[in-house]
């Protein structure tokens, strides 16, 4: 070696696979200087090259090249001067000369093989070189470049990568450190291929090769994984047999010293990166450290959004009293790749069931309870003259099982109102007038559309058919066979629906604000009573669910008018009408007094449409610009305040 190198930065750390027992580290370090590690002692070179005995462009003996094509092949170089192509020389990183292969618009394929060294089963060696790569940055792409290992002087007996991909333009000299551990004795070599399209626009740089006994080697396959709940798990594998012992450090810091190859973290902020290395505690020395680098650790909770805040004043103003809904997750999916249409019941609400109703099953897995609020589906509504008619209401039906088809019925809606989703197609989202609770077990649910009418047999609802099958065969009843189920034959195997509600695994808890304050922390229940709010004040509150490490998700808001006697109660006016519900286009407002104010607000509570001083009774607002989903229209007349709930679709 040419110079030792007692000073640098440590860039990057890769850590390789264990391939065919054989152990490929690398780590990566600029020449700038600073930092100082401590040397490791009585090491063994069995190879080096510095290119300094090269004339010429020729290769040190010894050496071999192959390539597709006969463009740009590796060669060596004086610092004076430069490569083909390139208008200034490259200095060398260490005496005058250095290996280099130029650039060519036609690309290129090309190996540069060392000659052979020696080197013993099951010891490890640190594989050094340091490399160059300046270039164009108007290119997008860079060239595949990579370093292999292997016992025969060839491409393809190369079978080991010790290094791999330059991702970018590398201007300065960098230090690539790899270990390997051969799993049989005999002679090695060396391959340096680069493989450029054409379309790449980087010189390639190589000097200052060494192959040594490792004395102090780094640990191997050193991973972090998250857990659920944010700890980091740390695992890797031991540079050697026998016992050893590691220091564990994050962002530079020593946090641990362990004798076994795993350790887990739990006392780290998880909003933000960190990174976490290892170091193996030798006689006299410490290895270079392994490391890995993490993003913040993603707390899926907090992605969720409780749902529905209302905010009521009492009638002596001592109290705003709000009420939210908890956030959904989708609990049972049954929505792959629709195929076809099976007739699933149009239920006439003046007669029995007149055709057969299917019903599918799913299951609640063990240790889980099940608090099923929505449920989803896609179909459509016809007639036999060939238009389309809306269901006035939903029907859902949920059944035990029982020896594979649908026994008890444990519970029934027929009368839901679906509040969005594509009614047109038949795609509503209908929520249920209650909470369905569901233990651990199997169940079947049945949706049907209903009529307020009594029509003959040319309607019918149908619901998309779809190719996954969950275990089961979907269940059709018909009063033909009694009111017994019996399980469909052929590709009628499942329904296309959802469920949506909450897991008893997934209980949140939320914090409140009120005009950006927090004002409660950790509320269990989907309600709170404020007793601290200035009557006399326009108030915004807002409920954020309080994630288990520490963040929130993003508020639902609303805002408030000053609490007055008069106006408190925001009374459900019975003779105010909103129609249609949902409506795409527009909606009618209709009262006994006239409106003072109308107000639209969106599920964020934030204000999209304003009428005001209209002294009116009837009102039709253009709801056609706004985004489909939930909206509140706040109504202001002489006898209080009423707010109504609206979809737009």
């Amino acid at each position: 070696m040419k110079k030792t190198l007692f000073f640098f930065t440590t860039m990057l750390l890769f850590v390789g696979a264990v391939l065919a027992q054989t152990t490929a580290t690398r780590t990566l370090e600029t020449e700038s200087s600073t930092v100082s590690i401590i040397s490791q002692t009585s090491r063994a070179v069995v190879y080096s090259e510095g290119f300094e005995n090269t004339t010429g462009i020729a290769l040190p003996t010894g050496w071999k090249t192959e390539q597709n094509g006969t463009l740009s092949p590796w060669m060596t170089i004086d610092s004076k001067e430069a490569l083909p192509g390139v208008t200034n020389p490259v200095p060398a990183y260490s005496g005058d000369r250095s290996m280099a292969r130029s650039w060519n618009a036609s690309g290129v394929d090309a190996w540069a093989i060392s000659s052979g060294f020696a080197l013993k089963e099951n010891v490890s060696y640190t594989i050094i070189f340091w490399f160059r790569a300046p270039g164009y940055p108007q290119f997008s792409e860079f060239d595949d470049f990579e370093v292999k290992i292997g016992q025969t002087q060839t491409a393809t007996g190369l079978t080991h990568t010790l290094y791999s991909n330059i991702e970018n333009i590398v201007n300065p000299w960098t230090k690539a450190q790899c270990l390997f551990k051969p799993a049989t004795s005999g002679t090695y070599y060396l391959g340096f291929h680069d493989l450029n399209k054409g379309e790449e626009g980087i010189y390639i740089y190589i000097d200052e090769i060494e192959v040594a006994e490792c004395t102090c080697c780094p640990v191997t396959d050193f991973v972090i994984e998250y857990t659920n709940d944010c700890k980091a798990n740390l695992t890797w594998n031991a540079p050697s047999k026998g016992n050893n012992v590691y220091k564990v450090l994050r962002n530079g810091v020593e946090i641990a010293t362990v004798e076994t190859e795993s350790y887990t973290d739990t006392d780290f902020e998880a909003t933000i990166g960190h990174t976490w290395a290892i170091q193996v505690v030798c006689d006299q020395e410490l290895s270079i450290e392994s490391s890995v680098t993490k993003d913040k650790c993603d707390d899926p909770d907090c992605s969720k959004l409780a749902r529905f805040l209302s905010v009521n004043y009492t009638e002596d103003c001592k109290a705003a009293e709000l009420e939210w809904f908890p956030p959904i997750e989708v609990l049972w999916d049954n929505t792959a790749s629709p195929e076809m249409y099976v007739v699933h019941s149009a239920r006439w609400l003046l007669e029995a069931y007149s055709r057969e109703i299917a019903a599918d099953d799913f299951t609640v897995p063990a240790g889980e309870t099940w608090y099923i609020t929505e449920v989803r589906t896609s179909g459509t509504s016809v007639i036999n003259s060939g238009t389309y008619d809306t269901p006035h209401f939903f029907g859902v039906e949920i059944y035990k099982d029982k020896d594979g088809v649908p026994g008890d019925q444990i519970w029934e809606d027929p009368y839901l109102v679906p509040i969005g989703g594509n009614m047109s197609n038949g795609a509503p989202i209908i929520v249920l007038s209650e909470t369905v609770k569901l233990e651990a077990g199997k169940y079947w649910v049945a949706i049907y559309g209903s009529y307020d009418a009594l029509f003959d047999d040319s309607y019918h609802y149908y619901i998309t058919l779809c190719s996954q099958d969950n275990g089961s065969p979907l269940c059709v009843l018909n009063e033909s066979n009694g009111f017994e189920w019996e399980p469909e034959t052929g590709d009628m195997t499942s329904l296309y629906f959802r469920l949506h509600g909450n897991k008893t695994s997934a209980e949140e808890k939320y914090n409140i604000y009120r005009d950006g304050e927090r004002i409660a922390s950790n509320v269990a229940a989907h309600s709170f009573a404020d007793n601290t709010f200035n009557p006399l004040t326009k108030h915004r509150w807002a409920v954020v669910i309080a994630c288990p490490q520490g963040g929130e998700s993003a508020p639902i808001l609303v805002y408030k008018n000053e609490c007055t006697t008069e106006n408190v109660t925001e009374p459900e006016n019975s003779s105010l009408i909103l129609f249609p519900n949902p409506s795409s286009n527009s909606i009618t407002i209709q009262a006994e007094s006239a409106f003072n104010k109308v107000e639209v607000f969106n599920f964020l509570g934030q204000t999209v449409l304003t009428q005001l001083n209209t002294q009116i009774y009837l009102t039709t607002l253009n709801v056609s610009n706004l985004n489909s989903g939930i909206y509140f229209v706040r109504i202001e007349t002489e006898n209080g305040v009423t707010v109504r709930k609206f979809v737009k679709q």
